[in-house]
C-alpha cells in the first residue's frame, strides 16, 4: 500500500488552492484533467490528514462565496452546470487512472499526476468489426481490467439513459470486435463479474455475448 493516496479534485480556484497550500509549506503536486478540474496530490496518508481536506473544501466554498451570483452565470454562461473529467476512472492496481482524451485512453500515475502511458489509441486501431470508424465516446472496463467496452455514436434517451454502438476490445490480443450484428443500437450494456460475456438490450429485448466463443444468446 502507497502512504501517498490523499488526492483533491478542485472544481475552481486551483492557483488559490495553490497557494494556500505553499503558505503551509506542504508538499503537493497537481495535474491537468480538463477545464477547471485540477487534481492534487499529496506525499501522505487519508486518515491522518483529513483535517486537511476539511480546510480545503472550506477554503473552496470561501472563495467562491466571495463572487456575486449574476443571471448570465446561471443561464447564459453555464458558470455553476455540473462538471466532469471525460471517462474518468481510478484502475485495480490503486495508483493509476485513466482519462478520455478524444478517441484515446490515457494513463496516469497518481503519485506525480504524470502521464505514464496510452491504454486504446483508437486512430491506430485497425479493425474489420462492422461499422468501426476509428473513434469512440465513451468506454469501461472489464473487472480485471483485460476487456473494453467502447461505446460510438451515443444518444441520450431520457434524462439519464443512452444507446450507442458497441465494441468490445480485448486488451490483451489486441482484438475489436461488434457487440450486436442485428439493428439497432444498444442500451445498459455490462460486463459480468469475470468478463466472458456482456449482457445487453436491443430493440427491447435482452441479449448476452459470450466472448468465450461468440455466440450471442436472446
Amino acid at each position: 500500500m502507497h502512504e501517498y493516496s490523499l488526492s483533491f479534485i478542485s472544481l475552481a480556484n486551483d492557483c488559490e488552492i495553490g497557494m494556500f497550500l505553499k503558505t503551509r509549506n506542504l508538499k503537493f503536486k497537481t495535474t491537468y484533467l480538463c477545464p477547471n478540474i485540477h487534481l492534487f496530490i499529496f506525499p501522505f496518508p487519508v486518515k491522518k490528514h483529513a483535517f486537511l481536506l476539511s480546510l480545503l473544501l472550506s477554503l473552496l466554498h470561501t472563495l467562491d462565496a466571495q463572487k456575486p451570483i449574476t443571471l448570465e452565470d446561471i443561464w447564459q454562461k453555464g458558470t455553476f452546470n455540473a462538471k466532469g473529467v471525460p471517462g474518468f476512472n481510478f484502475q485495480n492496481d490503486g495508483i493509476h487512472f485513466t482519462r478520455l482524451n478524444d478517441s484515446a485512453i490515457e494513463q496516469f500515475d497518481l503519485r506525480n499526476g504524470e502521464k505514464s502511458g496510452i491504454v486504446l489509441e483508437a486512430s491506430t486501431l485497425t479493425s474489420d468489426a462492422s461499422g468501426w470508424k476509428g473513434t469512440f465516446d465513451g468506454y469501461s472496463f472489464s473487472g480485471d481490467e483485460s476487456k473494453l467496452l467502447l461505446t460510438c455514436n451515443s444518444q441520450a434517451i431520457y434524462r439519464r439513459s443512452s444507446q450507442a454502438d458497441c465494441y468490445v476490445f480485448d486488451t490483451k490480443t489486441k482484438q475489436l470486435r461488434q457487440l450486436h450484428s442485428g439493428e439497432g443500437q444498444q442500451r445498459d450494456a455490462t460486463f459480468s463479474p469475470d468478463g466472458s460475456k456482456v449482457a445487453y438490450v436491443a430493440a427491447n429485448d435482452l441479449y448476452y455475448l459470450d466472448l468465450t466463443n461468440g455466440k450471442t444468446t436472446r
